[in-house]
């Protein structure tokens, strides 16, 4: 894809960012499907997803777009493969977003509270520094407040915390 930066660079930076930030939260943009990416090359990326063990992924799914030089270029991948690679990749993406969900159950967090629960009558939801949804006892007075609270459990894609 033409990137100045190798998947190794990359990993190493990630394990810098790691190594001098305390509980990073590392998210990326992946593309699937990007021409000439072979199962080899798809393969490669969900093992450095693992590895990496990033705390969210987006996924892309490639589409060419007329006058850029990717909808030329040859060995294009089906649009059949592409949505089958963004779904495995989806699941691993899942799985890697419960895994750092977990990572923080037990931590103190700061979340930005941005609304109440009308499901959950008392509760209040927000974003932490670690752009996680969290689930927690409040009204609606903390709206546009940060809250410290402690990570309790991690369940629904939202973290419920105290």
């Amino acid at each position: 894809m033409n990137r100045p930066t190798s998947a190794a660079e990359f990993a190493d930076r990630c394990r810098e960012i790691r190594s001098s930030l305390d509980h990073p939260a590392i998210c990326t943009d992946i593309i699937v499907g990007f021409p000439g990416e072979t199962e080899d090359d798809f393969a490669a990326t969900c093992r450095a997803a693992e590895s990496i063990g990033f705390a969210k992924i987006h996924i892309f799914r490639f589409s060419p777009r007329p006058g850029t030089p990717a909808a030329d270029m040859p060995d294009q991948v089906t649009n059949r493969l592409v949505q089958q690679r963004a779904a495995e990749l989806g699941e691993l993406a899942g799985r890697l977003r419960t895994r750092f969900f977990r990572s923080l159950i037990g931590r103190p967090l700061q979340v930005m509270v941005e609304s109440t629960l009308p499901e959950v009558p008392g509760h209040v939801s927000g974003m932490s520094e670690y752009h996680v949804p969290v689930v927690f006892p409040g009204d609606r007075c903390l709206i546009g407040e940060f809250a410290s609270v402690t990570a309790q459990t991690a369940q629904g894609g939202r973290i419920s915390a105290r």
